[in-house]
């Protein structure tokens, strides 16, 4: 996983116009999020108080595709990762869950690294 988070930290220091891919998988091994749910959350979803939590919208259910939102409970590193992100956007990852997913995929094609495939798997489930 270091090398990886190493990688994607490399990348982004080379192109800082291009999506925080080291962000964004910090995020969504902490927050247990996928890409949809993950580029979908917005700073108004953000609750701080009595405890950090989002608000998923339309989160992923076999039998509830549209109107289920959930307030999921974050965990500190996660929460420190939405502090490192800019304010550009009402979303707080303004990325494409498309190019979240490309990103991840382009990695794992390049090292044929288990945990990518593994970190692909996991945030398409």
């Amino acid at each position: 996983m270091v090398k990886l988070i190493a990688y994607f930290l490399e990348s982004f220091a080379g192109r800082p116009d291009s999506i925080n891919m080291a962000l964004v998988t910090v995020f969504a091994l902490f927050s247990t999020r996928r890409q949809e749910e993950i580029a979908s959350i917005l700073w108004c979803d953000l609750e701080q108080a009595p405890r950090t939590r989002i608000l998923v919208r339309d989160m992923k259910h076999p039998g509830q595709k549209i109107g289920n939102n959930v307030r999921c409970d974050l965990p500190e590193e996660a929460m420190r990762v939405i502090q490192a992100m800019p304010r550009v956007d009402e979303r707080i990852f303004p990325y494409n869950h498309r190019s979240i997913s490309r990103g991840l995929r382009g990695r794992a094609r390049f090292s044929k690294s288990r945990i990518c495939t593994f970190m692909i798997c996991a945030m398409r489930a």
